[in-house]
This record gives structure tokens, C-alpha cells and sequence, in this order.
């Protein structure tokens, strides 16, 4: 049986828009917090941001640190404030919504030509 992998496909756009080595590391984190999030159901995710500034997301709950610790270890250890900001805010969208949706709605945007 082949395993569902949670990558975004070529209609989704990327996460960075870096490409390369960038873009594969955030597709590894998003991955590996997908997985989690489908071994945890309802998981109490909190988590506190900064107004206008982006790089700085700060787990609060013991699941988003949780979520958080696997995704952090998909990196290697080499990872961005923005690489993790980008895609710990998708996995909170993810844990509300659905994967499904999530990609639905990346595909929307990126066939009407907006940023994501």
C-alpha cells in the first residue's frame, strides 16, 4: 500500500517561493507536521504571533509544541523564522479545515494568479 505523502503539487504554488533546497526543507516540515496532525485528533493548538511581523511564531499549547518539536526535527536542525512561521500557520489552517481544503484553496488562488 503506497503512503499518502502531504506535498504541495506543481497547481499549488509553492510555500516559499524560493524554490530549491528552501522550498523542499518547508515541504519536509509541512509534511511531517501533516503526519502528526493525522495521528492527533483534536489537538488543542495555540499559538501566539506578532501584528505585521512575520518569522516569529511562538507555540503555546503542549500539542503545537508537540507539532512543533516534528516538524521542527523534518529540518535537520536548519530551518528559517519564516520557514517555520509559513508552515506552522498552514498546519494550524490544516488542523481547522483539512488537508483537502487546504489544497483546494491553494489551488484556487493559484489559478486566479494571487499569492497564497
Amino acid at each position: 500500500m503506497e503512503t499518502q505523502t502531504f506535498r504541495h503539487t506543481d497547481d499549488m504554488g509553492e510555500i516559499s517561493g524560493f524554490g530549491g533546497g528552501y522550498e523542499k526543507t518547508c515541504q519536509d516540515m509541512l509534511e511531517a507536521g501533516v503526519k502528526w496532525l493525522n495521528e492527533h485528533t483534536k489537538p488543542d493548538l495555540q499559538a501566539k504571533t506578532l501584528k505585521n511581523v512575520y518569522g516569529i511564531f511562538s507555540a503555546e499549547s503542549d500539542d503545537a509544541k508537540a507539532m512543533e518539536t516534528a516538524v521542527l526535527a523534518a529540518t535537520g536542525g536548519d530551518c528559517t523564522g519564516a520557514m517555520h512561521h509559513a508552515v506552522m500557520s498552514r498546519l494550524f489552517y490544516i488542523a481547522q479545515n483539512g488537508w483537502d481544503q487546504y489544497c483546494a484553496e491553494l489551488r484556487k488562488h493559484e489559478a486566479a494568479g494571487d499569492a497564497a
